[in-house]
């Protein structure tokens, strides 16, 4: 199985980090933009308002976005546009750490991982990292992701369609 995670910070610590883990392919969110560290290779993230996403993702415009910025509750319509579209749902643990409404992002999570897992949208578990103290290992991810309902075969899947899509 290939393991990525995308970080906030190109930290030399940080990248060495995980490379020590051995994360398959590493990427970094900046500017609403996700780079490959390797190659560079990168394509935008993403961003609409709160109020606009659901019409983004039913007219199929959304190719990927960070699910705990949004308290969207994804339905069988929706995640069938997604998986369409090839679009990721990014899930970050750094999120539950500090969020304030922890019990409402819990939920949100619960349902719509579950929901993805069930219609085959791709769903990346990521860190978010910024330093190299926030780094999980490859498993921590793993774990994460099946707390949510979302099994091994499809979070393989999920990395493998991220590291093709570029």
């Amino acid at each position: 199985m290939k393991y990525i995670d995308i970080v906030l910070s190109d930290d030399d610590q940080l990248i060495e980090k995980l490379r020590a883990l051995k994360f398959s392919d590493i990427f970094i969110l900046e500017n609403n933009i996700i780079k490959r560290v390797k190659d560079a290779k990168s394509f935008e993230l993403n961003v609409y308002d709160k109020s606009d996403i659901e019409e983004a993702i039913r007219k199929s415009k959304v190719k990927s976005f960070i699910l705990s910025q949004y308290s969207i509750i994804l339905d069988k319509g929706l995640c069938k546009r997604l998986k369409e579209a090839g679009a990721f749902v990014i899930a970050d643990i750094k999120s539950l750490i500090k969020k304030e409404n922890f019990f409402d992002l819990y939920r949100n999570f619960l349902i719509n991982i579950k929901r993805c897992n069930d219609f085959g949208v791709n769903c990346l578990f990521v860190t978010l990292a910024e330093n190299k103290d926030e780094v999980k290992s490859p498993i921590q991810l793993l774990s994460f992701a099946k707390n949510f309902g979302y099994s091994d075969q499809n979070f393989g899947k999920s990395n493998e369609n991220l590291i093709k899509y570029l």
